[in-house]
């Protein structure tokens, strides 16, 4: 019996993750746990891709939260001081996709500014362009346009000690403006959507006033019109920054997307 672990390096991009565990806030969380009927949803897209539309359900998923975000304004409002507030009018949302390096492949953060703005056509392009990307190092995974001084000057930084990096990563998103910048204005994640397993994901921390986290697609009975039928249901968690917004303005947002998600018609092209 070996009793001895085996010493790996553990990946760079997983360096601003336990960073920002490290920070310290001083939010109160509301947290909702939410079963979404993707029924019509997942049909709508399978015909459309039958018909040689080529898009991702994540991305439909994304511009329906960034539609009702803009029209909900106050959920991604930040703190300037106690009594006042900064509200967007783009909504900038982070997500995670997977980049592909010698063999491995690595998470990696990449915001997506106005997706208010953007049709899904454009927000799944722009995933894809990113997940397609040339990578030669982990350094390419944060900025593979960048010119040298750039990534060298990250490279210097992920040599710093972890309190230096989470110093300096408190001065990036020390206004409403900078952290809009640095990190975007929504947090957004997936996690086991095509799996087997049913059941919410629940981030337990994150530097967002909203965060939204989308669990499993599993088909479950559910009553509709008094009958008992199987339907695709998504499990998904909304994160409220409690500091920022109320339960009632939270209810309407969730509600709103809901019913957005629930009862939209597709329109790749609709900006």
């Amino acid at each position: 019996m070996n009793n001895k672990g085996t010493t790996v390096d553990n990946p760079l991009i997983r360096l601003p993750t336990i960073d920002s565990g490290r920070l310290k806030n001083n939010k109160t969380s509301m947290i909702g746990l939410l079963e979404i009927d993707v029924t019509n949803l997942r049909e709508q897209i399978k015909v459309l891709h039958k018909q040689g539309c080529s898009f991702s359900f994540t991305a439909c998923i994304l511009k329906l939260l960034g539609d009702t975000v803009s029209d909900n304004q106050i959920v991604q409002a930040r703190l300037l001081t106690d009594r006042k507030l900064v509200l967007y009018e783009d909504v900038d949302i982070s997500i995670s996709i997977e980049r592909y390096s010698n063999g491995i492949y690595f998470p990696f953060p990449l915001i997506i500014r106005s997706v208010n703005k953007k049709s899904i056509k454009e927000i799944d392009t722009e995933i894809q362009n990113e997940v397609n990307k040339k990578i030669d190092t982990q350094i390419d995974l944060f900025m593979p346009e960048k010119p040298k001084s750039g990534k060298i000057l990250l490279s210097l930084f992920f040599m710093l000690s972890s309190k230096l990096r989470v110093a300096i990563i408190k001065i990036m998103t020390r206004t409403p403006m900078k952290a809009k910048k640095t990190i975007g204005t929504v947090g957004f994640a997936t996690v086991n959507m095509t799996g087997r397993l049913s059941g919410w994901t629940l981030p337990t921390k994150n530097p967002y006033s909203l965060y939204i986290a989308l669990g499993s697609v599993n088909k479950k009975p559910v009553v509709v019109n008094d009958k008992i039928v199987a339907r695709e249901m998504l499990n998904m968690t909304a994160i409220f920054d409690h500091n920022v917004i109320d339960g009632a303005p939270a209810k309407r947002f969730m509600n709103d997307f809901v019913s957005r998600i629930e009862n939209t018609i597709i329109d790749i092209n609709k900006k």
